[in-house]
């Protein structure tokens, strides 16, 4: 029966379809196969939306559309590849927008082989696709046109991101780095030229009564003259920076008779400061972009002299360790970019005189206690900023020893990723140095930079150090380097003569005729070898 059923039911013909259409499933489970991409699982593809062409860009799943006001696709990515990214941006820089896809498909090639290759392979790959907007009512390829499309990537780019600087940065599998620009027709991998900061910072500024004395007396209230020996080299440096060991007094709108009147009211010095805010004009006027303020003094005259001294420079000068009670809740450190190089800038001191931080005020100044908060802090900026600065005020007093609680700090900071700390407090100089260890970065360390200007009147903190070093900033395909040269410290002297003036020199320009008129009357030769045994130690 059932042979009788087969033989009436199922012709030749009938044999002749089934035939071909096991055949058609076959070839399209082989091309099926074959237009599968074979995509590395740890490959993240973005979701995202951006304006482009007044159109919207909508990247979702792999695959790229863009959609006119009413919703209607106006141009769309094959379906056969997957779109991990696109950027919008002005990559050949002629003014206009391009979109660059980072897209994956089968074969190494696109649809215009190179002439030596007769035929593209199956192999999946990674390509990076730039298109343009087409003139209105163009007859080819609808909305976009392809103006370049790279044949597949030998390392697989992860991620990217461009800006008009340094234009196309991508950043590969393995970790490495590398930036493309377009030159003549296409992108072409290029390495950043290094980038270099010089920088030159000072110790201790502190208004003794001798200083502002003098000032209201034979300068009219002001105080360029602090600095006018030093000030060219401070000027040159592209970054400048200097302590301001003591809060301003409230004098900004007195007029010099009622200050030179009431002198003795409106300022004060040891053991509660009150200074002249005239520091901060000359200071700006030196060259300094830096103001250094954490300090055990900082506090002297409360939030209210925090708030003044804060207030006292211009919005261009780069005020550290210190927040103002209308700044209260912002970050404890600034990030400033000079010549291509950010920098993180930190000030902290060791205490305020056992003064209690103002209640609802504890950002106002920055103390060195917290060693968890502190390494936090650290670590945050070391993923926004290519270099980290700390300013510290720590140490012994007229020590020119490194004590044991400065070593805890150092070894702190060169875990965070500091590359540069700048000590003062002792009112002496202390040695300087590099610390690599084996795998870790440089760090440049001046324990302690003395007095810059003030009226101590011992031959120890007389004698203060201005520091310089270069920080460069190197980036290949292996990463970001920053590297430290050029470092040194040059010693200062504080000129004062009796009942005359104070100023700051350099050693190296200090003479007998001036050490004459000193008066502590110093040997210069003595205090270079003074300087060469504080230094060494």
């Amino acid at each position: 029966m059932v042979k009788k059923f087969l033989n009436k039911t199922f012709t030749y013909k009938h044999y002749q379809l089934i035939s071909t259409i096991l055949i058609a499933l076959i070839i399209a489970i082989f091309i099926s196969k074959d237009r599968s991409l074979n995509i590395p699982d740890n490959i993240v593809f973005n979701t995202k939306d951006e304006p482009v062409f007044d159109t919207q860009a909508h990247l979702c799943d792999g695959y790229f559309t863009l959609k006119d006001d009413a919703g209607s696709a106006v141009w769309e990515s094959d379906k056969n590849w997957k779109v991990q990214d696109f950027i919008v941006c002005d990559i050949d820089s002629d003014g206009a927008n391009e979109i660059l896809l980072l897209t994956w498909k089968k074969g190494s090639f696109g649809r215009h082989l190179p002439f030596w290759v007769d035929k593209n392979d199956t192999e999946t790959g990674q390509h990076i696709y730039i298109y343009e907007k087409r003139e209105q009512n163009a007859d080819k390829d609808g909305f976009l046109r392809a103006s370049w499309m790279s044949s597949s990537l030998n390392d697989i780019i992860n991620s990217w991101s461009f800006d008009n600087k340094t234009k196309l940065r991508v950043t590969y599998e393995s970790g490495q780095v590398q930036y493309f620009s377009w030159i003549g027709w296409g992108l072409k991998a290029y390495e950043l030229p290094s980038s270099k900061v010089t920088f030159t910072a000072v110790g201790d500024t502190i208004a003794h009564k001798q200083i502002y004395n003098y000032a209201l007396d034979h300068e009219s209230g002001t105080y360029d003259y602090l600095y006018a020996n030093v000030g060219q080299k401070i000027s040159e440096s592209d970054l400048s920076a200097v302590v301001q060991e003591t809060p301003f007094a409230s004098d900004n709108d007195m007029s010099l008779e009622d200050i030179s009147a009431k002198r003795d009211m409106v300022y004060s010095e040891y053991p509660v400061f009150a200074s002249p805010s005239g520091l901060a004009m000359a200071q700006e006027s030196a060259g300094f972009d830096i103001i250094a303020c954490a300090t055990n003094h900082m506090l002297d005259q409360g939030i209210e002299g925090i708030d003044r001294t804060y207030s006292a420079y211009s919005d261009d000068t780069i005020v550290i360790g210190i927040l103002p009670s209308s700044k209260k809740d912002e970050a404890p450190y600034t990030i400033i970019d000079k010549n291509g190089i950010s920098i993180a800038l930190f000030d902290y001191t060791y205490g305020t005189n056992n003064i209690p931080v103002p209640t609802g005020y504890s950002n106002c100044i920055n103390i060195l206690s917290d060693e968890e908060k502190i390494r936090s802090e650290l670590k945050e900026a070391r993923m926004k900023a290519d270099a980290l600065i700390v300013f510290v005020h720590w140490g012994e007093e007229y020590s020119s020893e490194v004590n044991n609680y400065q070593k805890k700090w150092t070894d702190i900071f060169y875990e965070s990723g500091v590359n540069v700390v700048i000590g003062s407090h002792p009112h002496v100089l202390q040695p300087y140095e590099m610390i690599q260890k084996e795998g870790g970065q440089q760090m440049l360390i001046y324990y302690s930079l003395g007095n810059f200007v003030s009226g101590q009147n011992e031959i120890e903190r007389i004698l203060g150090g201005m520091a310089t070093f270069t920080i460069s900033k190197t980036v290949t395909q292996e990463g970001m380097t920053i590297t430290l040269t050029d470092y040194e410290l040059e010693p200062i002297i504080t000129h004062q003569e009796k009942k005359g003036i104070y100023t700051a020199y350099f050693l190296r320009d200090y003479t007998d005729s001036l050490a004459s008129m000193h008066r502590l009357n110093p040997s210069i030769a003595k205090l270079w070898v003074l300087y060469d045994d504080e230094i060494k130690k």
